[in-house]
C-alpha cells in the first residue's frame, strides 16, 4: 500500500497499522508453521537416519562374522584335505612292502600287475601336489574295482598257474610247497577271505 504525502488522521494510521500488522501476523504464524513442520520433517529424518546407521552397522558385523566362519571353515577344509592326504601317503607306504613281495612271488599274475599299476598311479598322482587336487585327481584318475559277481575258482586257479611259472605250472612248487600253508595260499588268490575262515 503506498501512502501519499498527505496528513492522516490518527484513526486512518491506526487502521493502516493494524492492516500491517494483521498481514505480518499471518506471514509470522505461517512461517512459525512452516518451521515447525521442518522440525518435525527433519527430526524424523535423523530417525530414518539413525535407523540406516544401524541397520549399517548390523550388516558390516553381519559380513564380520561371515568373514570370519569362512575363514574357519576353509581352515578346517584344508586341514581334512591334509589329513586326507597324510591317510593316502600312509596307505600306499603300508601297501609299497606288500606291492613288492606280491611282485616278486607272482611277476605275471594279472591282479598283481593291475595293483602295482594303481600303486604307480597313486604314487604319480601324491606327487608335491595340494591336497585338494589330491584328492580330485585320485578321485577321477583310479580305476573303480569291478566285479561280474561270478565267482570262479578254476580261472582263479588258472590264472595263479599262469603267473607263477612261463609254461604254465610248476610241479615242484606243488609238490614241495616249503613253508606255504594252503589256507595262505588260497588267501592270496582270493579262494577264501577272513569271513570264510
Amino acid at each position: 500500500m503506498e501512502l501519499s504525502k498527505k496528513k492522516y488522521a490518527k484513526s486512518e494510521v491506526a487502521e493502516i497499522i493494524n492492516g500491517l500488522s494483521g498481514s505480518y501476523e499471518e506471514k509470522l504464524a505461517e512461517q512459525k508453521s512452516r518451521i515447525a513442520e521442518l522440525v518435525r520433517e527433519n527430526a524424523e529424518f535423523r530417525t530414518e537416519l539413525d535407523r540406516f546407521y544401524a541397520q549399517d552397522k548390523r550388516i558390516a558385523d553381519s559380513v564380520k562374522r561371515a568373514e570370519e566362519y569362512s575363514a574357519e571353515v576353509k581352515g578346517k577344509t584344508d586341514m581334512q584335505y591334509s589329513l586326507a592326504v597324510e591317510r593316502i601317503s600312509a596307505f600306499l607306504n603300508k601297501w609299497d612292502a606288500y606291492f613288492e613281495h606280491l611282485k616278486d612271488k607272482y611277476p605275471m599274475y594279472p591282479v598283481v600287475q593291475n595293483a602295482i599299476k594303481i600303486k604307480d598311479k597313486i604314487s604319480e598322482i601324491i606327487g608335491n601336489k595340494d591336497a585338494e587336487t589330491v584328492i580330485y585327481t585320485a578321485d577321477a584318475a583310479l580305476p573303480q574295482v569291478k566285479s561280474d559277481g561270478a565267482f570262479n575258482p578254476k580261472q582263479k586257479i588258472a590264472d595263479y598257474i599262469a603267473a607263477t611259472s612261463d609254461n604254465g605250472f610248476n610241479m615242484d612248487e606243488v609238490l614241495n610247497p616249503g613253508a606255504l600253508r594252503l589256507e595262505d595260499l588260497c588267501k592270496e588268490l582270493g579262494l577264501l577271505t577272513e569271513n570264510d575262515l
